[in-house]
């Protein structure tokens, strides 16, 4: 509260002055940094989703508006999300979180963060039907249909210690960048291939893939911009390997097929640490 207090001056007028104690100074201020910090801050819905029973043909997503029904859409918070596919869990697709020409039209260039994706105990991730099915992913930013896909795909984290899958992402944008995302596999089988971070067109850089255990077939990538066309960039990823069994394939600490650079991308093997 401001304390007022009155002076007279020599005509005998009066005139207000206020005078502040230390307190009631630093309060407005205070309250001002807080809600600062608060709106700063992502309000992340942080849906923990656990999927056990076969779903086949659903796509099961941990951005869904029920909590409780990870098949019955991705209209959420792309953000904080957890998504599980366990045992008896059967599934197309898996995403921590999903962002494509489905969602409400204001969303669909939103960015996708902090969202994780596991597989395990007997849990899958089939992909059967048309291709482009088999994918878990922890964030996904889809173009499909012509609509979406702008948005950055970053912080997001897909493992698997058990079960299947054909491909496992840690984050994949299409037309946005995909960015200091990671991919763990520790055990399970990865039947084509694992990448920490994907972008079709934009950047991909600063994207970590761990290989602890498991199997995967056909190649390990830290990150990847994948499309012939793109002008993004595939800097600082890197793979780092201690255990599980490559079958085939190439291990790449970053790849570009477009024109812009790969710099300073890594392959550690046989390394003593990891996450």
């Amino acid at each position: 509260m401001l304390n007022h207090r009155v002076s007279r001056g020599a005509t005998g007028a009066s005139s207000r002055s206020s005078s502040k104690t230390p307190s009631s100074v630093f309060k407005p201020l205070y309250l001002s940094a807080l809600i600062a910090a608060f709106f700063a801050v992502p309000l992340y819905a942080a849906n923990d989703i656990t999927v056990t029973t076969n779903e086949l043909p659903g796509v099961a997503h941990g951005n869904s508006s029920d909590p409780n029904d990870s098949i019955l859409d991705n209209d959420a918070d792309p953000n904080g999300n957890k998504l599980t596919i366990d045992s008896g869990g059967v599934v197309n697709n898996a995403y921590g979180a999903l962002i494509d020409n489905t969602s409400p039209t204001a969303m669909q260039d939103d960015d996708v963060t902090h969202n994780e994706v596991i597989i395990q105990g007997t849990g899958r991730v089939e992909g059967t039907g048309a291709p482009g099915y088999g994918v878990a992913a922890g964030g996904r930013s889809n173009s499909a249909g012509g609509s979406g896909g702008g948005g950055e795909v970053s912080f997001n984290k897909a493992t698997i210690t058990g079960g299947e899958t054909v491909n496992i992402v840690g984050g994949w944008s299409d037309k946005g960048a995909s960015l200091e995302n990671t991919v763990s596999v520790e055990g399970g089988t990865v039947s084509d291939e694992a990448y920490g971070g994907a972008a079709q067109e934009g950047d991909a850089s600063h994207n970590h893939a761990f290989v602890k255990g498991g199997s995967i077939a056909n190649g390990v990538f830290g990150g990847s911009v994948r499309a012939a066309t793109a002008t993004g960039a595939a800097d600082s990823n890197d793979v780092t390997i201690t255990g599980g069994d490559i079958v085939g394939g190439i291990i790449y600490g970053g790849r570009n097929a477009g024109t812009g650079n790969a710099n300073s991308n890594t392959v550690i093997i046989n390394a003593n640490n990891g996450p």
